[in-house]
């Protein structure tokens, strides 16, 4: 980790610009991307464009912690995005927007960190900014459970065995 150009990365949709208010607060992806700009925070849009999809894994393999907001699109739930996945295969510390289904099938503290508040965020990352050995543990360790227990197969073949 301590090769990689980035040490806090987002690669992605940045969703709405038009924010929904939930409790009061602003709530969506853009809105905490913005607030975690001031944190050191390099964004990689993804425009749609098929050149930009080996971009968005570039960025990913070039950053140290990725962050990920875990609601739907419709912010009425909550989800294991893709995100997860990609950030493991990429071998960076998950960063997880809490209460998040994540914790089901990897252990926060172990395989990922887990931030409520941008405060939380901003305490994470500056505490890992300078260990990537220790930000390449936690990617290390959610790498190897995302290869041993949730590869195409293994997932498809978990689906297939409860239909039969």
């Amino acid at each position: 980790h301590k090769d990689r150009r980035i040490v806090f990365g987002f690669a992605g949709n940045t969703g709405k610009t038009h924010l929904p208010i939930i409790d009061g607060q602003p709530s969506g992806r853009i809105h905490y991307l913005r607030l975690m700009t001031p944190l050191g925070l390099q964004i990689r849009k993804r425009d749609g464009k098929e050149e930009s999809v080996q971009e968005v894994i570039n960025h990913n393999l070039e950053s140290r912690i990725i962050p990920n907001f875990s609601h739907t699109g419709s912010f009425k739930r909550r989800h294991v995005r893709w995100r997860v996945t990609e950030t493991g295969l990429a071998g960076a510390l998950l960063l997880e927007q809490a209460p998040s289904p994540t914790k089901d099938w990897f252990t926060p503290g172990e395989d990922y960190l887990e931030w409520r508040k941008i405060e939380d965020a901003k305490l994470i990352v500056e505490d890992y900014r300078n260990k990537p050995e220790e930000s390449e543990k936690f990617g290390n360790r959610l790498r190897e459970k995302i290869l041993a227990n949730h590869t195409p197969e293994k997932f498809w073949g978990r689906i297939l065995a409860r239909i039969k």
